[in-house]
Formats: structure tokens, sequence, C-alpha cells
């Protein structure tokens, strides 16, 4: 986007060897963007293309969108159910990417879903006043 409007280029794939990952970084440096926090989408359906793939398959011919996207750390506490207090928890925290403006809801429920915590039993808190925040709240 360029003053509200849609900005379209195209642009040469040089290296046939060369994959979406090394592509993407190069242009978002020559966009002004940061190289480790941004992405490629297809245009059209809004998905993540696979950095790993090489960018003369993955991208020829195709519209697509650079995004910026988030990195930051969530720790995920378990409750214990051996310990007859339920004080003693088990934690793990974990890197997430997330684009912005994705919701809390859409970027934790997959990871609460790979460690089978049950989604309507968790709350969200900051970590240093502990206010519980909002699933909708956008990242």
């Amino acid at each position: 986007m360029l003053n509200d409007a849609p900005c379209v280029e195209q642009i040469a794939l040089h290296d046939p060897t060369e994959s979406v990952g090394k592509w993407t970084a190069t242009v978002a440096v020559q966009r002004g963007m940061d190289p480790r926090a941004t992405e490629v989408v297809d245009a059209q359906s809004g998905a993540t293309i696979d950095p790993a793939r090489q960018a003369i398959d993955a991208l020829n011919n195709r519209c697509v969108r650079l995004l910026p996207v988030l990195l930051f750390a969530a720790e995920i506490m378990i409750p214990n159910a051996s310990n007859k207090t339920g004080t003693s928890t088990n934690s793990r925290i974990v890197l997430l990417r997330a684009r912005h403006g994705l919701s809390l809801n859409a970027v934790l429920r997959p990871v609460l879903a790979k460690y089978l915590i049950d989604y309507d039993s968790c709350v969200v808190v900051l970590p240093s006043s502990f206010d519980a925040v909002s699933w909708q709240t956008t990242v």
C-alpha cells in the first residue's frame, strides 16, 4: 500500500535455487522492512507461503503481499494434577510469530491445542500486573 492505494509491481526472480525465505528477506530490506519480521502471503487467499520452498516455483506468476510479523514469547503454565494444593505448575515458554492485527484467540488456540490445554479454562494475563486480557485483543 502506498498512500492507501495498492502498489503493484513485478519483480523478476533471478536465481532459480533461491528460497522464498531468502527472497522475502531481500525484498523486505529493499523496502525498509525488517527481514526477520516479514513474511510473504498469497494476495488472494491470505495463506502464508512456505519460506523453505523454491521461489521460482512458489512465486512465479503469483500476486503476493509482504506483511510484518511480531515475535513474542508466551509462558504457558499448566497446573500439576498430582499436587493436592494445585499451586504447583509446569511451565513452558514458547516463541510465537504472529501477523499484526490477529486476535489472541487466533494466535494462541493452535498452541493450546498442541499442549492439550482446554481453551475455555484458560486466562491470558499481562506478565507485570496479572491483569486479564480479552481473547479478542489484537496482537
